[in-house]
Order: C-alpha cells, then sequence, then structure tokens
C-alpha cells in the first residue's frame, strides 16, 4: 500500500494511514482491555474510526520525559490538562492516544506517565490549527487541547505508570514505518526519473543515452538498493520480534538521508531534481518537500543520532575494534 500510494503520490495521504495502521492501532492491540478492543477495534479496522496519537508538545520536541501534559485522579475519572502540537490525523481523529504525566509533584523517570485514549466530543478536548507545512499539505497536522477534559476510568490504556515503556516497545515498528515509506518515495522518484530522460531530448537524442546520465542514474540505483536491502533485513527482524530500537533508528535514518539527501547528493530525489533542472512547472519537481518532512517524523535526526551513539553499536564497534587489534 506504501509503495502504491508513493506512486501515486499520495504521500499525504499515507502518512494518515500509516499513523492508523502502524502507531495507533497497534498499542490497541497490545495495551487495550478486551472491553477496550470492541469498543475501538471493529471501526478503526473498518476505517470509520481514524486514531492519532498526541505525544509532541510546544518546547519538548523529541524529548518526552519534558511533557507537562497531566492526568490527575478525580474518583474513578481523570482530568486532563495540556496541549499538544503536530499531532498527525489531529483534525479528523475520532479517538486520540494521549501521552500524559500521572506521577505528582516532580517525581520523574519512566513511572511518571500513561497513556490515555481521548474520544471526538469529550467535554474539554478541542482542537486548534490545521498547520501549514513545508510538505503534506493535505495531510492534517493539528495542535490539540485539553481543558479539565474529564475521561472515565476505563480510558486508561494499559496500566497507571506504564505509558513510557509503552512508547519504548513500539519505536522499532514506528520507525521502520518510516523507512519503508522513504524507500517506496525514493523507489518512485527513480521512476519519474527514467521517464523523464527517456522522453527528453537534447541534440537529436534522448538525454538517457549521455554517459553522465548513466552515471546518475547507476548511482541512484545502487543507492536505492543497499538501502532497500538493509530496510528489508530490519522487516525480516522484526517480523522475528528481533527488532530493537537502535538499528530500527539506522533504518530510519538512512533510508529517509536516502530519499531527501539533505546530506547525500546522489539520492534519487534530489538527482532527479538536478535531471528536472530548469523546468520547475513540473508537477513531480514539487513533491520533493514531502520526503524532507519524513526525516522529522518519530522524532528529528538528532534524537537518532543520540540514540545510535547511546546503543550497543559503539560498543560492538569497540570490541571489533579491540579484536582486530
Amino acid at each position: 500500500m506504501i509503495e502504491e500510494m508513493a506512486r501515486v503520490p499520495a504521500v499525504s495521504l499515507a502518512a494518515g494511514f500509516a499513523t492508523q495502521t502502524d502507531i495507533v492501532l497497534p498499542y490497541l492491540f497490545d495495551f487495550a482491555t478486551p472491553e477496550q478492543c470492541k469498543r475501538w477495534l471493529p471501526k478503526m479496522t473498518t476505517g470509520e474510526y481514524i486514531g492519532a496519537i498526541a505525544m509532541t508538545e510546544s518546547g519538548t520536541g523529541s524529548d518526552l520525559q519534558g511533557i507537562t501534559t497531566t492526568a490527575t485522579r478525580d474518583g474513578d475519572a481523570w482530568v486532563l490538562n495540556g496541549a499538544k502540537t503536530f499531532i498527525t490525523n489531529g483534525i479528523n481523529a475520532d479517538l486520540v492516544v494521549v501521552v500524559a504525566r500521572t506521577a505528582s509533584g516532580r517525581e520523574t523517570g519512566s513511572r511518571a506517565f500513561s497513556l490515555f485514549v481521548v474520544e471526538d466530543g469529550t467535554p474539554g478536548f478541542t482542537r486548534g490549527r490545521n498547520l501549514d507545512k513545508l510538505g503534506m499539505k493535505a495531510q492534517d497536522t493539528a495542535e490539540l487541547f485539553f481543558d479539565d477534559a474529564r475521561i472515565s476510568g476505563d480510558l486508561l490504556l494499559g496500566e497507571v505508570g506504564g505509558g513510557m515503556s509503552a512508547l519504548m516497545s513500539h519505536l522499532p515498528l514506528e520507525r521502520l514505518s518510516i523507512a519503508v515509506t522513504a524507500c517506496a518515495g525514493a523507489r518512485a522518484a527513480l521512476s519519474w526519473t527514467l521517464d523523464y530522460i527517456t522522453e527528453r531530448k537534447a541534440f537529436g537524442r534522448p538525454i538517457a543515452q549521455f554517459q553522465n546520465t548513466q552515471f546518475a542514474v547507476a548511482e541512484m540505483l545502487t543507492e536505492l538498493k543497499v538501502t532497500q536491502t538493509y530496510v528489508d533485513e530490519a522487516v525480516l527482524k522484526l517480523n522475528r520480534n528481533a527488532l530493537d530500537p537502535v538499528d530500527a533508528a539506522k533504518a530510519k535514518w538512512w533510508a529517509t538521508e536516502n530519499a531527501q539527501a539533505h546530506r547525500r547528493p546522489l539520492c534519487p530525489v534530489l538527482r532527479r531534481l538536478r535531471l528536472h533542472a530548469r523546468i520547475p512547472h513540473r508537477p513531480r519537481v514539487r513533491r520533493h518537500p514531502h520526503y524532507h518532512r519524513l526525516r522529522r517524523h518519530d522524532g528529528n535526526h538528532e534524537g537518532h543520532h543520540r540514540a545510535l551513539r547511546a546503543g550497543r553499536s559503539v560498543g560492538t564497534a569497540g570490541n571489533r575494534s579491540r579484536s582486530r587489534a
């Protein structure tokens, strides 16, 4: 489905679908009670309900320990106060999985947060702007506000204090979903490139016949093949429950770099833009910002760099270096 949407291209729609299938639904599968499953899953799986997850806050970004939205117990209910931003599907969501601080006082740590499901129509729950973005113009990304939003106790997802561990356990799938999307976008860009260089002529022949063009295409094919192979290996690990957050971060970082080329000049999208030089009106050239935004999904790249530095890869590299010495 991701690959087909990339070919259309319908990147904004794909982002909404991925949020539903690869982020929200897994939380319900893994942490919802049987009663909660009966309440939400039928309409979530048919598409009657749209889901979202609300983690990011203004001023916290990828630092989930800095979340200030609170959930305070009041009898058998919970009262939520706070605000979230950059929430995919936020405008249209029928239910939102909200990360909130449930610890009292200044208590911190992984047990300070819990997950709640806030349904559309909950008093005190409002939506702000549909944010204007660099790319993915058709995909809603919203601000959400909770002002004494009162929810019943049965809308707690999982256990009290289990929010952070739940988020961490789902990082591999979420990051890998972005990596797969990036590969699909790069492959679509390559396809558009091949169509164009076959159609475009210069000096009496298609530019696909020029040696420099062939060098560029060979580089694109190689980078895409290498990236796809790594991502496919990560998918197989995920299916065996053997993919950890560090390896998932590697796949997400490399695949999105390849699809957007913030630093790498040989990626399919940027190379395609070069081969489309001086033709800015071509509609597919303007798809490029969508893949730039993929780099910011699931946290910024600097956060993934920290994850990689802190991961077991550092120790592994050191051990290999010592063994060679």
